[in-house]
């Protein structure tokens, strides 16, 4: 009896496992080529000044905000 739940807890955590994996693979995908661009410019240009060094989160925060604002100007025109 114990065996059953155990496998059956086990293919539960390999179904939501891919579910999840598929969901992440759906998001990559709808974004837009320009934002990657400019996330990756200000991530390097953010982590590369001696302020942030290793300071992930904040350079992360700062990135998304400002590519996030850049994307919306551009919609707007």
């Amino acid at each position: 009896m114990a065996n059953k739940m155990v496998a059956a807890f086990a293919i539960c955590l390999v179904v939501f496992a891919a579910l999840y994996a598929s969901e992440g693979e759906a998001a990559t995908a709808d974004v837009d080529p320009q934002y990657s661009v400019c996330y990756s410019k200000c991530s390097k240009e953010c982590l590369s000044t001696l302020e942030n060094k290793g300071q992930y989160t904040k350079c992360e925060t700062k990135c998304t905000n400002d590519c996030d604002d850049e994307e919306a100007a551009a919609k707007l025109n």
